[in-house]
């Protein structure tokens, strides 16, 4: 019974493999752009042709086909006209879609060549639907890869690792497929084993299939280990990477096409007048989210910001204090989301910025905002400054000192941010308080000049706050223009000596830096502004890089919290609006502020949770499930089959004898001795002799004495099996 089974899993027809590839690329577009009516139609119409053709066509997959009556030159126009017909349709009706909604270019060229490579594998499919091509191996890889960079896979390493292990397994199958179809075209001859009455034909696509279950198992354990372990090194690198792109580049095409970070003074500019309407962020919630914090910096030096987290290591004496810390989930999350999006999110307590021991208390007053990231953007988690907890999909996060949620989002689905009215109180330790007051000594003579004259006999860090965010505020002019500094003088310093024009960054570095003269801690905040409302949904927000900003947070050491400083002339700070209702309703924050939405439609909501799965969790849930149950049925058939003694009929005198063949039989390959299938042991035994008296020019007296052992072997093996004994062992 199994091994009938098991031959009719492997005996599937090429076409049937081919669209079965084929399905899994058009799931892998269409749900990375959203295009699943046109890309489905486009699939279906296939299918529906491959499907008459088989019904037409009586000419089996190895017989050769009749030529064509066209001259081949015609053939080869015909083809060309074809292709260019496929790519010019495809790239003006997605430039026509992807332009009309975002300029971003990368997004846009993703989009485009992804869907050409889909279509133009359907019709090399539609074209030779038995024999497949290898142009469609290619093209495979590259909708994969731009489904990849386009944002069409999961951020978790194990949703990657499905991705990367599914491409692989896809590009063997369809490799091999087409070769094994080739060859047989091209007249290659079966190995005698493939024929073999024993019913063992189908143990090469069972230990294939076999390999590739121990590898799902293995991949899945590494991933699901590398989750737990090293839960920054995907932040890390992403980091690393920004700090290299600003490094060697003041171009600002790349502005657009990530989120904001703003380590070097002018990134934001760039950001803001590249692809300014690119919708960055969507956000659900009551009130207008305001400011939402992606990135802090502590550290200035020249014209650069810098994390101290990222340059502690473990000589530095304050790295413990300043290095990021892991966080476990405290249970599953209470929130109603505004779409059911497959996995249940977990609800991870965060400090407030400073230690995972501070968690909200019972009747804090609690608002939620249901956070929507663009993962082509980037991995960077958005959250408003008094977060208390976030709900996220993840088993762990990697939390900075400074409050900012480093990795282990999976920022393809939403997170949720339970914000709080107020801070919680911390005390600033000497570690710290040391970073968040550290000025360039080259700038800070000039620096303390100017903030002496402002700040003047003022004595508590709100007031020192308010002084220079009014100094800014009434005598600088906001602007986008481009000022470049002396050589050899800091750009904050030419700044403030000359009042031109400048943007956000400007303004809040110079601020950050004044305060600190005045012995006022301060860190140095990137992110964007929320603040545009749906004009269908009062309830969604956007977003846009317009709207990417810098501002600044200040410590008050008399109430022990952290607030937000806003200089940049024009800007006032925004954040989340409290009232006596709206903290009554909050109650504890377990309840969503979307809990009036109507979920007695239980059809609507299977639906939203149809269109809200990816493609990669799909795969990722079927490996998960499959990998033990596909084990052990092909374990089981391995072992009743073809290694447990006495399985059908093969007696343990057999199986030895059959493995010491083997073995004198890969020794004599080396001297291209290959028995034929239509040649006794004797016969062989015979070719071999005489092959050693023959090559006595090309053959060292070693090498002619093995092959005369080895011919007598063959033929005491011959008598042995005939005797029914178990042959000796060739020394």
């Amino acid at each position: 019974m199994l091994e009938r089974i098991a031959k009719s899993i492997f005996s599937i027809q090429p076409p049937a493999v081919f669209g079965l590839l084929l399905l899994t690329q058009m799931m892998f577009v269409a749900s990375t752009f959203n295009t699943w009516l046109p890309v489905s139609c486009f699939y279906a119409l296939a299918v529906l042709w491959v499907l008459a053709r088989a019904r037409s066509e009586t000419l089996s997959a190895d017989a050769i086909q009749p030529r064509h009556a066209i001259p081949r030159v015609g053939v080869w126009l015909l083809l060309f006209l074809i292709v260019v017909a496929i790519i010019a349709a495809t790239i003006m009706w997605r430039l026509s879609e992807t332009v009309r909604e975002t300029t971003n270019f990368l997004f846009a060229g993703s989009d485009s060549l992804a869907h050409v490579a889909f279509f133009l594998a359907l019709a090399v499919w539609a074209a030779r639907p038995r024999r497949g091509h290898v142009s469609m191996l290619p093209l495979g890889m590259i909708v994969m890869l731009l489904c990849t960079v386009a944002g069409g896979v999961s951020s978790s390493l194990a949703g990657q690792t499905t991705v990367g292990l599914a491409a692989c397994v896809g590009f063997t199958i369809g490799s091999q497929l087409i070769a094994t179809i080739r060859q047989r075209r091209e007249g290659g001859r079966r190995n005698a084993r493939d024929d073999d009455a024993s019913g063992v034909t189908w143990m090469g696509p069972l230990f294939a299939t076999l390999t590739l279950s121990m590898i799902m198992m293995i991949t899945t354990a590494v991933a699901n280990v590398t989750d737990r372990v090293l839960p920054g090194i995907q932040s890390d690198l992403q980091r690393q990477l920004q700090v290299s792109i600003d490094a060697v580049t003041d171009n600002n095409y790349v502005g657009g096409m990530r989120y904001v970070s703003g380590s070097r003074l002018g990134s934001i500019r760039d950001h803001l007048i590249e692809n300014p309407e690119e919708i960055a962020l969507r956000v659900y919630a009551d009130k207008a989210p305001g400011y939402l914090r992606g990135t802090v910096f502590d550290l200035y030096n020249t014209r650069r910001w810098y994390g101290a987290g990222d340059l502690a290591n473990d000589q530095n004496d304050r790295s413990g204090l300043i290095r990021d810390y892991s966080l476990e989930p405290a249970g599953l999350a209470q929130t109603t989301l505004s779409a059911n999006f497959g996995r249940k999110l977990k609800r991870f307590p965060l400090a407030g910025g400073d230690s995972g021991a501070n968690v909200s208390k019972p009747g804090v007053a609690i608002q939620t905002l249901e956070i929507h990231n663009e993962p082509i953007k980037g991995l960077t988690v958005f959250l408003p400054m008094s977060t208390r907890w976030i709900e996220a999909s993840s088993e762990e996060l990697l939390v900075s000192r400074n409050g900012i949620v480093r990795s282990g989002v999976d920022v393809s689905r939403p997170y949720v941010a339970g914000v709080a009215e107020r801070l919680p109180i911390e005390t600033m330790d000497a570690g710290r308080r040391e970073i968040f007051l550290d000025v360039p000594k080259q700038i800070a003579p000039m620096l303390e000049n100017v903030t002496r004259s402002i700040c003047d006999q003022q004595a508590t860090a709100r007031v020192k706050a308010e002084s220079i965010s009014r100094y800014f505020q009434d005598g600088f002019e906001y602007g986008l223009n481009r000022t470049r500094s002396p050589g050899g003088v800091d750009p904050l310093e030419h700044f403030l000596n000359t009042r031109h024009i400048a943007h956000c960054e400007y303004f809040a570095s110079a601020t950050v830096l004044m305060l600190r003269t005045v012995g006022v801690p301060t860190r140095y905040i990137t992110g964007y502004v929320v603040d545009e409302v749906n004009d269908e949904d009062n309830r969604l927000w956007y977003a846009r890089n317009r709207d990417a900003h810098a501002w600044v947070e200040a410590f008050d050491d008399a109430s022990g919290q952290w607030f937000a400083v806003e200089s940049t002339p024009g800007r006032r700070y925004q954040t989340l609006v409290w009232d006596d209702a709206s903290a009554a309703a909050s109650g504890d924050g377990s309840s969503s502020n979307l809990e009036n939405e109507d979920r007695t439609s239980y059809f609507s909501e299977a639906v939203g949770w149809l269109f809200s799965i990816r493609t990669t969790d799909s795969l990722l849930s079927i490996f998960r499930l499959a990998q033990l149950p596909l084990f052990c049925v092909l374990a089981f058939l391995l072992w009743t089959k073809y290694l447990k003694p006495g399985a059908s009929h093969v007696d343990l005198i057999d199986q030895q004898s059959l493995k010491r063949l083997g073995r004198v039989d890969r020794r004599l390959r080396k001297w291209s001795l290959v028995r034929r299938s239509d040649e006794t042991l004797y016969q062989f035994a015979q070719r071999v002799a005489d092959k050693a008296e023959n090559v006595a020019h090309a053959a060292s007296p070693d090498q002619r004495r093995a092959m005369r052992s080895a011919a007598r072997w063959y033929r005491e093996y011959a008598d042995a099996r005939y005797q029914g004994e178990l042959p000796p062992v060739l020394p």
